[in-house]
């Protein structure tokens, strides 16, 4: 056994990589697979996790295999098959139908309406600042990019010890670019754009809440990683298996990497803050690539020997700022890719900042009451705007109901029924057009909170203030009634407020795809620009020392395939199948064609997404196992696709299996 792990340890050593544009080649079969899956022309097919598995799992275990050295035609391949199911009608075809489906995130999205934050910190009475706290919407795309990235990380792990990988995608010993080497970087990367959720839903509260809490909370979650990283250590330590020492250390592995990133991410959330994330995250991959090209700490990783606990685990210490850095590009991205808005969250950074600039007294989460006070005008003039927006609509319903024959006035009877005040408003907003004027506040509290709005002026002295309105004229009983205006959005209490601020909130609230791509777009030609500065200068990538050049090149990689993924959701991908449209939706009226309709992504990669750390357990196991009961390193290649398609389809089985559950 010591003699194959000596082989075997060899086999996966000294590696020196490809280039970067031949794993940008293997890496873009996956959006063809995607364009393939969309033109499948019935229901059932789409539906099946054996054909889900054939055109979303399968083509990427073929890139890095069978047609590793040659992914353009795989990528052709595909194209033209999808092109054909799409150019050749069929009987049957499915029809589609606009679907928002369920969130892609680690954590449930409720119905993507923002709602005002009682308990935000808000600045002081000179400035009118509403902080809002905002509902993270499902992104298809993001959902794609997470699985199919998950797909071929379990796929390299395993095929990596067979023959039929090219040693050219296996990871390099010191410098150089490989495919297994943009996975781990790809894997940080994607942890930080997850890890945006909280900061985009509520950045106020969660940037000034005091450190030490969210410290002690991001300890709590790292806990479960640091105890995989544990179990890991001991089962390669008491099996003999091959284990490369160069590629973190002795002790170290990648889930203790993954564990202290959120906490270190934590400890910067002052930087954070009042700095733009972006360049807090390039300031730190340049300060690290500075002490390693200044300090002898580069020659110190890379040459020192093993003789203490530092020096035995040195490649995951030093790597550590590095993937820090990546954490945080990611979570800067998730800043821009998860509102329904690119500037929405630096328009809340900017308050944030005002915040942290006042004395410490206005930051206090207690103080509603001042922000009631201090944001009751805004509130009424928004009031104000919403029921004139309300009456505009009604009447431009009244006029094409009038010209289809259809009476605007008719309430379905014959006798007079005495209106109550709502309803005199109603009929008010609807079919007079009175000037309105801001509403009076009671000296009492705030509006939403027992506040007085009157629609009409006070009554004159002298007059009758409890007169009724006078009587409609009598209205033919051969005319069909119209449905009057939604009581929401005339009811002036708390709750019926807050509906009709997220009603007039749906254009508002529509995802922004088209800037958000224009940002992506952005942001991945800087990335590729500074890479090839750096590379002018002399840098070579290392994904051992995680130094600068390899930061750019993964923040590069990863801003272009997601904004490839959404450019598909855009403009390729078609709509959800009607079948799927009721056990996609988790709202029924969301599912009849609500606000923000969005495309599905393919179910089976919705399955990998909601359970990928379970899915990735069970791959590092099942890898493990594999390797203890054969030796791979010597299996012919019609083997190793055998075992690899097996081991493939398994997992997503697993995964195709716990749907609609959170086990991990």
């Amino acid at each position: 056994m010591s003699s194959y792990k000596a082989a075997k340890e060899a086999f996966v050593s000294d590696t020196t990589g490809s280039s970067i544009t031949h794993v940008n080649l293997v890496s873009f079969v996956a959006l063809p697979s995607v364009f393939l899956y969309s033109s499948l022309p019935t229901a059932w097919l789409s539906r099946s996790l054996l054909v889900q598995w054939l055109t979303l799992a399968l083509p990427l275990l073929l890139s890095i295999t069978l047609f590793a050295t040659h992914p353009v035609l795989l990528s052709l391949g595909l194209t033209l098959l999808a092109l054909a199911f799409r150019c050749f009608p069929f009987r049957g075809r499915t029809q589609y139908s606009h679907s928002r489906g369920p969130s892609p995130l680690p954590s449930r999205a409720p119905s993507p309406t923002r709602i005002s934050s009682a308990n935000d910190p808000a600045a002081n009475g000179d400035e009118r600042v509403k902080m809002e706290r905002v509902w993270v919407q499902p992104l298809p795309a993001l959902t794609t990019y997470r699985a199919h990235m998950m797909l071929m990380t379990i796929h390299a792990i395993l095929a990596v010890d067979f023959p039929a990988f090219p040693r050219m995608l296996a990871k390099c010993e010191t410098f150089g670019v490989s495919l297994m080497d943009m996975g781990v970087g790809s894997f940080v990367f994607s942890q930080g754009i997850v890890s945006a959720i909280p900061l985009v839903r509520s950045p106020t509260t969660y940037l000034t809440t005091p450190l030490l809490p969210k410290l002690m909370k991001s300890l709590r979650k790292s806990i479960p990683v640091l105890l995989m990283g544990v179990v890991r250590l001991i089962m390669v330590k008491g099996s003999e298996y091959p284990e490369h020492e160069s590629e973190y250390g002795t002790h170290w592995n990648f889930f203790f990497t993954l564990a202290f990133l959120p906490i270190l991410t934590t400890l910067l959330h002052p930087l954070l803050a009042r700095q733009p994330i972006t360049l807090v995250g390039v300031l730190i991959a340049v300060s690290h690539q500075v002490a390693l090209s200044v300090t002898p700490l580069q020659t110190y990783t890379l040459t020192a020997t093993r003789t203490s606990l530092i020096s035995q685990n040195k490649e995951g210490l030093v790597s550590l700022p590095g993937y820090l850095s990546l954490h945080i590009l990611g979570l800067a991205l998730g800043t821009l890719l998860l509102p329904s808005s690119p500037s929405a969250f630096s328009r809340q950074q900017k308050v944030v900042r005002r915040l942290l600039n006042k004395p410490r007294k206005y930051i206090n989460v207690n103080m509603q009451d001042h922000m009631d006070r201090h944001h009751a005008k805004e509130d009424d003039d928004r009031l104000i705007a919403e029921l004139r927006q309300a009456r505009e609509e009604a009447r431009a319903r009244a006029k094409a109901e009038s010209a289809a024959g259809v009476n605007v006035n008719g309430i379905g009877g014959d006798a007079y029924t005495p209106r109550t005040s709502m309803e005199s408003a109603s009929s008010v907003l609807t079919a007079a057009d009175p000037p309105l004027s801001p509403p009076i506040l009671s000296p009492g509290p705030a509006h939403g909170h027992g506040s007085s709005l009157p629609l009409s002026p006070p009554p004159t002295r002298g007059s009758n203030s409890f007169s009724p309105p006078p009587p409609p004229p009598p209205i033919s009983p051969s005319l069909r009634p119209l449905t009057p205006l939604s009581p929401p959005l005339l009811q002036l209490s708390h709750s019926a407020t807050s509906n009709a601020k997220i009603t007039s909130k749906d254009n508002k609230d529509k995802r922004q795809d088209d800037k958000i791509a224009t940002e992506l777009c952005a942001y991945a030609a800087v990335y590729w620009a500074l890479l090839g500065v750096v590379w002018l200068c002399g840098g070579v990538v290392s994904r051992r020392l995680a130094n600068l050049p390899y930061v750019l090149w993964t923040a590069a990689f990863n801003t272009s395939f997601i904004l490839g993924y959404l450019l598909l959701d855009m403009f390729v991908r078609p709509l959800v199948p009607r079948e799927r449209r009721a056990r996609g939706s988790s709202n029924a009226g969301e599912a009849k064609g609500g606000r923000n309709e969005r495309p599905d992504s393919p179910e089976l990669l919705e399955v990998v997404n909601k359970n990928g750390l379970l899915v990735f357990l069970v791959a590092n196991v099942t890898t493990g196992l594999i390797n203890l009961s054969l030796k791979t390193m010597y299996a012919s290649d019609n083997t190793a696709m055998a075992v690899l398609s097996l081991y493939s389809f398994g997992l997503c089985v697993l995964a195709w299996g716990v749907r609609g559950k959170r086990l991990v």
